[in-house]
């Protein structure tokens, strides 16, 4: 076994067993993380998921179940707010230990048995430095066609409808555009489509321009 690869060790019954060491996240990885739990966390956790509707729930929502546990469903994909909650644009550029507590919290009362300390890094980290105001961002289609050709374009096709079980790229994105910013820059959960957040966010904003270009049928 390669040195470096492997780390620990029991000895048991004369043998020496080696434990796998614990590969952590970067930074950019932790960010790419906390975008997908914010998205649809139940999808890539293994934690509880409560079938309860959200305390914070406006009962007139209607919204209910599970569902209401995913963070967008109350902040939306925009930050902004959505379904008569207010939005998380403000707590940018807050400490994310400050967000963790805030998701700790009895109003929110998300738990250890949902998340994992990395999971609850990972939000307070996108919730911090992940989050921006949509509707000041602008982008460059020229370049995003650039990028969207080498990053985008093995899966998507250069039309944006290579894949058949989804509907074309630029449907998608001028249906839903502010999930499909998000879902650039983060990735689906459960998804395998890269997230681009480990990259400046003119790139993905430039890319997301782009595929509103593309044909939408």
């Amino acid at each position: 076994m390669r040195s470096g690869i492997l780390s620990g060790f029991v000895v048991a019954a004369g043998l020496v067993a080696f434990a796998p060491q614990a590969q952590a996240l970067s930074p950019e990885g932790m960010l790419a993380r906390g975008g997908q739990l914010y998205d649809w966390y139940y999808q890539i956790t293994q934690g509880d998921v409560p079938k309860d509707t959200h305390a914070l729930m406006p009962a007139d929502s209607g919204s209910s179940g599970k569902k209401t546990w995913r963070c967008s469903e109350c902040h939306g994909f925009n930050y902004a707010g959505d379904l008569g909650l207010p939005g998380i644009l403000s707590a940018a550029g807050k400490s994310p230990d400050d967000i963790v507590a805030i998701l700790k919290d009895a109003k929110h009362n998300y738990t250890s048995a949902m998340f994992t300390d990395t999971d609850f890094q990972s939000l307070g980290l996108f919730v911090s430095k992940g989050v921006t105001d949509v509707s000041k961002v602008s982008g460059d289609a020229t370049k995003g066609k650039g990028y969207f050709e080498t990053i985008c374009l093995a899966c998507h096709g250069m039309d944006g409808k290579k894949i058949t079980d989804m509907p074309p790229v630029g449907a998608v994105v001028n249906k839903l555009p502010d999930r499909s910013l998000h879902r650039i820059r983060f990735s689906k959960p459960g998804d395998s489509m890269p997230a681009l957040a480990a990259l400046p966010l003119d790139v993905a904003v430039d890319v997301w321009t782009y595929a509103k270009t593309l044909p939408q049928e």
